[in-house]
């Protein structure tokens, strides 16, 4: 049997087949024995059909000031759709990034009016006040500061009457 070179892969991943010419060196197939024929057809696998599946950003760490956001990129094979170690995608492609800046804008300085007055006159009671941020979401959600308060924590007292003494 005469064979020619193997052909290459039919595929440039996952599963696919090369090829070669098989003949009986005089030119007919019958001078030779069928049961000695090479196979002229082999399967090839060159390595996995491999993409980054990319997940949605999350929410931004920060509402301004400069925060982060990340998602979720993983290794998979789009033919049999499961998941594969990075470096069959990283042959094939970078990998995206995981996060990203976001709200980089300067933040705004949150406006605060004055202490409203205590609930209780005394044993602890609460003081009001408005606390807003010029523009929604422009303030830094993390320095803002309180709109209650603790006051007039000291405990209540109240005179105690005795009777009167003996006069001196």
């Amino acid at each position: 049997w005469a064979v020619g070179n193997w052909s290459v892969c039919s595929t440039s991943c996952g599963l696919g087949a090369i090829w070669r010419a098989v003949s009986c060196s005089t030119g007919q197939d019958t001078d030779c024995d069928i049961t000695k024929r090479p196979p002229p057809a082999r399967r090839c696998y060159l390595r996995p059909c491999s993409a980054w599946r990319v997940g949605e950003w999350g929410k931004c760490s920060r509402n301004c000031g400069g925060g982060v956001k990340l998602r979720e990129i993983q290794c998979f094979d789009t033919r049999d759709r499961r998941p594969l170690r990075p470096f069959h995608c990283r042959a094939v492609s970078h990998k995206p990034p995981v996060l990203t800046n976001c709200n980089s804008q300067v933040c705004l300085d949150w406006y605060t009016m004055s202490w409203g007055e205590c609930s209780q006159q005394c044993g602890g009671g609460d003081q009001v006040r408005l606390v807003t941020c010029p523009e929604t979401d422009k303030c830094d959600e993390a320095i803002q500061p309180h709109a209650i308060q603790s006051c007039n924590t000291h405990p209540c007292t109240k005179w105690v009457l005795g009777s009167w003494g003996q006069c001196s």
